[in-house]
């Protein structure tokens, strides 16, 4: 028991250890090639992007709602449906994330948001943009929650996402009544997010506790 506990933070100590750069330069954590590729990308493409668009300056963008509801209900319907059906899901190991198999192909109405957020990406990028990746899943509570350190299960603590800083991501919410005692998406901006890195008030995802979270 006491060599795991050793293990496992001299594992956290080296992805601190391994990130510093990152973090001192840049305000994030993740891996250094993946700040200094984008860099390359804006050459190659000789981007536009404006310098002060709102996804640039914060870190992120909430969109309003402005989708035909219609289309909506379809979707939250079609997802309820699949969602429980194992033939069209799988849910993790730890069984506290369940995805939605193929969702494009069962909920084709999902390219139909694509108009939501077209305009946005393509100021955000100053040129075209590629979707890479499409997941529809549900996220399960855990015990955890209410203990003074909360285990990561999924992305129920604050990290950074690592991987190259100019890919976004997009979420769609598909329940209603979420606040956060139900389960929200909590972001914290970017000038504090950079606050937090370079203060070291922030040191890793797993050491993360209520102290943290209330902060």
């Amino acid at each position: 028991m006491i060599t795991k506990k050793i293990l496992k933070y001299l594992k956290i100590l080296g992805s601190i250890i391994h990130t510093l750069p990152s973090r001192i330069i840049f305000g994030n954590t993740v891996q250094l090639k993946f700040n200094l590729l984008p860099m390359l990308d804006n050459l190659r493409t000789k981007s536009t992007s404006k310098k002060f668009n709102p996804i640039n300056e914060n870190g992120f963008l909430k969109i309003n709602n402005s989708s035909d509801k219609e289309l909506l209900d379809k979707i939250v319907t079609k997802y309820n449906k699949y969602i429980d059906d194992p033939n069209f899901s799988s849910i993790t190991a730890n069984l506290k994330k369940k995805f939605l198999l193929d969702p494009v192909k069962n909920i084709p109405e999902l390219k139909m948001l694509i108009p939501t957020i077209k305009d946005h990406l393509i100021d955000y990028y100053g040129n075209d943009f590629v979707i890479k990746q499409v997941r529809a899943f549900r996220n399960y509570s855990d015990e955890s929650i209410s203990w003074e350190r909360e285990k990561y299960i999924y992305s129920n603590l604050w990290h950074c996402d690592d991987f190259k800083t100019n890919i976004l991501k997009v979420f769609v919410l598909l329940n209603d009544k979420i606040n956060k005692d139900t389960g929200c998406t909590r972001v914290i901006d970017r000038k504090n997010s950079s606050k937090l890195m370079r203060s070291f008030k922030f040191k890793h995802t797993s050491l993360v506790n209520r102290k943290f979270d209330d902060y």
